[in-house]
């Protein structure tokens, strides 16, 4: 990339691994903390640079990324944001493979201190980074639900550090209490009462608004599925049997089992082995073998075997989601 890009260094500014930047981007002290919209503004303003990034690590990997995201940008003047992908987060992948901009950018959380890469002037046209405890992310949301084609992922040939998508919990707490912003993205993308809502809020931890839609959508096969993932995660397990003996055979198990095979095949480990014996993956899926799977595992007292439940019960909710959107 021929363009500067002003990279902006939250925390650790003096380790020297940062000195692998140099001469190629600009290294800006941002500060010791993060304290949120606000200051992120401050030094947009106060950059003379096109590109600008935000990041908190000296990752290794970081000066290849931004190299990669500024080819990618500048290939398209409509572009104004391109948030990276690791080149083994095959869940990342699929999201922006499988969604338009204004689901995947719902749905895939963007930490802010990460390499994406946006141009100065989008702050503009988009306006400013909000107050909240994810501008960044808050900000792409904008972008996708204004001008879908200015935002687009990049399959980086790197590990991304902390770029993962986190992987919801079995039994979850309530959503963090300032995430109020992201409840109100939701109900402002997704359809009032639809299935792809409460999958949404399914997603974030928002079990009991949730638990609303899918009640007024009793008797679908997609709002009892929601259904019986609320209660599973609620969790209240006799009651989320109930609710997948009303879905019966849903046409995304199939997919699920080969997604679940292959994650606890990936174990490496007889109590994987044995619980994919009780899924019964690859060829088919025991719905009712997966409840007592997550809740021998929600305690995470076995971290691999908590980890594969965590990550089946994602691909079941965009499996779930891909069919709500549809």
């Amino acid at each position: 990339m021929t363009a500067p890009i002003d990279v902006f260094v939250f925390g650790d500014r003096e380790n020297a691994a940062w000195d692998a930047f140099a001469p190629r981007f600009q290294i800006v002290d941002a500060g010791a903390e993060f304290t949120g919209g606000p200051q992120l503004n401050a030094l947009v303003e106060a950059s003379q640079s096109e590109f600008l990034a935000f990041v908190a690590e000296a990752a290794e990997e970081f000066p290849a990324v931004l190299e990669q995201l500024g080819e990618r940008m500048q290939g398209s003047a409509e572009l104004q944001a391109v948030l990276p992908v690791g080149r083994d987060d095959e869940i990342s992948k699929w999201i922006w493979e499988e969604f338009p901009a204004q689901l995947a950018t719902l749905i895939q959380p963007a930490a802010t201190l990460h390499a994406a890469l946006i141009r100065k002037d989008a702050l503009t046209k988009f306006g400013p980074f909000r107050d909240v405890d994810e501008p960044l992310w808050d900000w792409f949301m904008t972008i996708a639900q204004t001008n879908p084609a200015a935002i687009a992922s990049c399959e980086c040939e790197a590990t991304i550090p902390a770029g993962q998508l986190e992987l919801p919990a079995l039994a979850p707490a309530e959503p963090l209490p300032d995430r109020d912003w992201l409840r109100k993205r939701l109900y402002e993308v997704a359809p009032a009462g639809s299935a792809l809502l409460a999958g949404l809020l399914q997603v974030h931890d928002y079990l009991d608004e949730s638990h609303s839609v899918s009640q007024n959508m009793e008797d679908t096969a997609l709002g009892d599925h929601w259904h019986g993932i609320m209660h599973r995660r609620e969790p209240d397990y006799s009651n989320a049997k109930y609710w997948y003996r009303r879905i019966g055979q849903s046409p995304l198990f199939p997919e699920l089992a080969q997604h679940a095979d292959r994650i606890l095949t990936a174990q490496k480990s007889a109590a994987a082995e044995q619980q994919r014996h009780k899924l019964r993956t690859p060829r088919d899926w025991d719905a009712f073998a997966f409840i007592d799977f997550c809740e021998v595992q929600s305690d995470g007292a076995d971290d691999s075997l908590s980890e594969a439940a965590r990550q089946i019960q994602l691909w079941e909710m965009l499996l779930l989601l891909r069919m709500s959107c549809e």
